[in-house]
């Protein structure tokens, strides 16, 4: 699939061919259809973040929308998805235990994940726990 990538900071995005990733059993991939490109995407592309991340590359954009195109076997029925069906990933997710997640504030949730920061597949994934189990707070 096309993904515009980056490969340096404060260098221009690469239009290259990346390998459609494999799932594990609990996962689910998404077909990315759009992905948006805010505040933060430029923030990581002119440098702001380059302490704690290194281009390998990296393909920024975490408001992603299309439809699932699989699902793993372990994904629990609870989630209520299918292929097919229309998404939009959560433009990032906490780990659900921690004192920030369990006041509602999974947006800076120190072991927090998000799409498009860190490594190129996690743009691809989407994270089903918070769909599938119970909140532990």
């Amino acid at each position: 699939m096309l993904a515009a990538r980056m490969h340096g900071y404060r260098q221009p995005l690469v239009l290259e061919e990346v390998k459609i990733p494999e799932i594990s059993s609990d996962e689910v991939l998404v077909r990315v259809g759009g992905a948006g490109m805010c505040r933060s995407d430029v923030q990581l592309i002119d440098g702001y973040f380059q302490e704690a991340l290194k281009p390998n590359p990296i393909t920024p954009g975490h408001e992603i929308a299309d439809l699932v195109e699989a699902l793993g076997d372990r994904v629990p029925e609870t989630a209520q998805l299918a292929v097919g069906d229309q998404v939009v990933v959560s433009a990032g997710w906490g780990d659900g235990t921690c004192r920030q997640c369990c006041a509602g504030n999974e947006q800076i949730c120190e072991h927090g994940s998000w799409p498009g920061f860190g490594p190129p597949w996690r743009l691809r994934r989407v994270h089903c726990r918070a769909l599938s189990t119970a909140h532990p707070c």
